[in-house]
């Protein structure tokens, strides 16, 4: 059965990755991103609740800086092999 990620650990890995790339601070992240230092915190350690447009803005901010960081997470795929449709039923099962 394949495992199912959230967006929550997705955020994580890229901030993650981002902050291992570039070596920067949690006070210069914040910056980057444009986001409190507190909720950068609870993001990176996927406690936090961000709205889409958090999330916009991170991925934004991401890309513009640091487009390797973006490669090196592994994003939830939906549909792209044959083998997916099947999986889904599995992990998705009606109740």
């Amino acid at each position: 059965m394949a495992q199912v990620r959230t967006l929550s650990s997705c955020l994580c890995e890229l901030i993650a990755a981002y902050q291992e790339l570039t070596k920067k601070s949690y006070t210069e992240m914040a910056l980057d991103f444009g986001i409190t230092l507190s909720n950068l915190y609870l993001y990176r350690t996927g406690r936090g609740n961000p709205r889409a447009k958090t999330i916009d803005r991170i991925v934004r901010a991401v890309a513009e800086n640091c487009p390797e960081a973006l490669e090196a997470v592994h994003w939830i795929t939906l549909g792209n092999t044959p083998g997916d449709k099947k999986e889904r039923e599995q992990v998705y099962e009606p109740v």
